[in-house]
Parts: C-alpha cells; sequence; structure tokens
C-alpha cells in the first residue's frame, strides 16, 4: 500500500481525533440513557409489584367473600337441617306419647278389672266367714240352750 502524503495524513488524524473527541460525549449520552432507562425499568418493576400487590389484596378480599358466601350457605343450610330434625323429633315424641299413653290406659283398666276381681274374691270370702260365724254363734247358743235346761 502506497504511502499517503503528510498532509492527508493529518487530516485523517485530525478527522479521528475529532471523532475521539465527540467519543467523551456520546458515552455520556449513552451513560444517561442507561441510566434513564434504569430508573424506568425499576418504576416499571415497583408499578408491577405495585399491581400484583392491589391484585393479591383483590383476590384475598374475593376470596374472603366467597368463603363467608359459602359459610353462610352451610349455616342456612345447617340451621334448615336442624329445624327439619327438631321437627322430625317431636312428630316421634308424639306418637311415642300417644303410644305410651294408650299402654297406660290399657294397664289402667287391667289394673281396675284385677282390683275388682280382688275385690269380688274378697267380698265372697268375707261372706263365707260371715256365715260360718254366725253358724258358730248359733251353734254355740243352741249348744247353751241345752246346758241351761239340765
Amino acid at each position: 500500500m502506497p504511502e499517503l502524503p503528510i498532509v492527508e495524513r493529518i487530516e485523517k488524524l485530525e478527522q479521528r481525533v475529532n471523532l475521539l473527541e465527540t467519543l467523551p460525549a456520546r458515552l455520556e449520552a449513552i451513560e444517561a440513557q442507561l441510566l434513564q432507562q434504569r430508573r424506568e425499568m425499576q418504576d416499571g418493576f415497583s408499578a408491577i409489584r405495585g399491581e400484583m400487590r392491589a391484585m393479591g389484596q383483590d383476590m384475598r378480599a374475593d376470596l374472603r367473600g366467597e368463603m363467608h358466601a359459602v359459610a353462610e350457605g352451610l349455616r342456612a343450610e345447617l340451621h334448615a337441617m336442624g329445624d327439619g330434625l327438631k321437627a322430625e323429633i317431636l312428630v316421634k315424641i308424639e306418637a311415642l306419647d300417644d303410644d305410651l299413653r294408650a299402654e297406660m290406659h290399657a294397664l289402667h283398666h287391667l289394673t281396675i278389672e284385677r282390683i275388682d276381681a280382688g275385690d269380688a274374691e274378697t267380698r265372697r270370702y268375707m261372706r263365707v266367714m260371715v256365715e260360718e260365724l254366725i253358724t258358730r254363734i248359733e251353734t254355740m247358743r243352741e249348744g247353751g240352750r241345752t246346758r241351761k235346761k239340765r
């Protein structure tokens, strides 16, 4: 390659030096852009974190609301079931009460019949004893009359 004349070489060198002189300003501009980009990304990430936090809070609130609704529904079902069971138990108690009353009436009538039968037996026995006593008294009177006459 032929060597360039000195003037051209100096001009090229000056062009290179001029380019190199603009390099720090360009680097500072790039640095400023990088810093700006960094700040924007930090702000963007902060915004995303804030949005995610808000979404999490909203989701928690929604879930709590749904859970409360489900719990209320379950409470209502349990109360309804409890009321149904109470009604069922009352019906069964009333049926048992009716059965018990019928059995008590039957036992009452049976007891009265047995008492009446016992009373009739006692009266019959008392009549027999009274008749025996009368017979003995009469026998004793007759025996006493016959002894006095002698």
